[in-house]
């Protein structure tokens, strides 16, 4: 059974260094480590912190994901939203409907509102990842046409 875990000491370092994906896939995503240290300085600086997750399957960790609220007037939406910044299912258990059972369980997370309602959820994608891609549309995130300041594809989910 997929669940979310609070980064601890036990799974910093599976979460941070643990974690691969595939050669090919190593230039889609941020480093896991360095998503790490940008929470812990955002839960000491920022009035909505960053929220990491360690993704399990029963006792095992699998992925991770990270997710922020942004209040209502932000470079994305005049309304308040949350972002999923980080999302990766590690190397050797993808294609296994791991990913898309993830992805429910972080929407679950979101719809919980941890720090404030908002009507809808963004992520971003590198546009030639095509699976990511496709995984998100099939959830019911929509391409919103705009990239990212990174120049990814921009998607969005209502809630």
């Amino acid at each position: 059974m997929i669940h979310l875990g609070k980064i601890t000491w036990e799974n910093y370092s599976i979460c941070a260094v643990g974690l691969k994906l595939n050669e090919k896939q190593q230039t889609f995503l941020g480093n896991n480590e360095l998503s790490l240290v940008q929470a812990y300085v955002s839960s000491a600086n920022d009035e909505y912190p960053w929220m990491p997750f360690a993704i399990y399957s029963d006792d095992t960790v699998i992925g991770f994901t990270m997710i922020f609220y942004k209040p209502e007037n932000n470079e994305l939406s005049k309304e308040s939203c949350y972002v999923i910044c980080r999302f990766m299912i590690a190397d050797e258990y993808q294609g296994k409907g791991y990913g898309r059972e993830a992805l429910m369980k972080i929407i679950e997370k979101i719809k919980s509102f941890p720090s404030g309602e908002a009507p809808a959820v963004y992520l971003s994608f590198k546009h030639e990842n095509i699976v990511a891609k496709n995984l998100f549309l099939s959830i019911g995130f929509a391409e919103t046409g705009e990239d990212d300041e990174e120049g990814c594809a921009l998607a969005k989910l209502i809630l």
